[in-house]
C-alpha cells in the first residue's frame, strides 16, 4: 500500500481476490504466496477451453441466420486497434481478445449459461494466458486468425464453425504452453 501510495483496503481486497481466484494461497507462517501455474495446469485448462470453444462455435453457427453480427465485427475492430497500439498493447489485446470470445459465448449460449461461464469458468481458463502474454508475444496473425474464426461462425455450418473454433483454441493453448515451457 505504501509503495502504491494507496490505503490498505484496496490492496487487501485485491489480495483477497487473487486468493479467491486461486492465484494465491495462504501458507501458515509465510502469509500469502502466489501460485505457480505449471505446464500441466495450462494443458488441462486448455483442454477445457478447446471443448467449450468448439461447442460454442457449433451452436453459434447453427443459429447464424438470426444473429446480429455487429458486436462481433466491432470486437474484431477493437482487436485490430489493440494489436496496433503503441501504448499498453498487451493489456489492450488481452481485453479485446477476452471481449471477442465472451461475445461468442453470449451469442452461442442462453444468458444464464453465458453468465455462468464468464463469471466462473472463463475467469479460470484465462489465468495462464493473462500471466504469460506480453507485447512481444502477440502474434502478428491475431487479427487474421480471428477474422477467419468469425467467418466460420457466420457460415451457418455448425461442423465448420466447431472445427474452426477448436483449431483456433488449440493454436492459442499451444502457443501459451510453449511460452511457459520455454520462458
Amino acid at each position: 500500500a505504501a509503495q502504491l501510495g494507496v490505503s490498505r483496503t484496496p490492496v487487501r481486497e485485491a489480495l483477497q481476490r487473487l486468493e479467491a481466484e486461486g492465484l494465491a494461497v495462504r501458507v501458515r507462517g509465510r502469509g500469502l504466496v502466489f501460485t505457480n501455474i505449471s505446464v500441466t495446469d495450462v494443458v488441462e485448462l486448455g483442454r477445457i477451453r478447446i471443448e467449450l470453444d468448439s461447442l460454442a462455435g457449433g451452436m453459434l453457427a447453427a443459429k447464424a441466420a438470426g444473429i446480429d453480427w455487429d458486436a462481433m465485427h466491432r470486437g474484431l475492430e477493437s482487436l485490430e486497434e489493440a494489436t496496433s497500439a503503441k501504448m499498453d498493447r498487451a493489456s489492450r489485446v488481452r481485453s479485446a481478445h477476452r471481449a471477442f470470445h465472451l461475445e461468442i459465448y453470449q451469442l452461442a449460449f442462453e444468458p444464464l449459461v453465458s453468465e455462468f461461464l464468464a463469471n466462473n469458468v472463463l475467469r479460470f481458463l484465462e489465468i495462464s494466458t493473462r500471466l504469460h502474454t506480453s507485447a512481444a508475444s502477440i502474434d502478428p496473425s491475431t487479427v487474421k486468425d480471428h477474422t477467419e474464426l468469425l467467418l466460420a461462425l457466420q457460415s451457418g455450418d455448425p461442423d465448420k464453425a466447431a472445427t474452426a473454433a477448436r483449431e483456433h483454441a488449440q493454436a492459442g493453448v499451444e502457443q501459451v504452453r510453449r511460452r511457459i515451457a520455454n520462458p
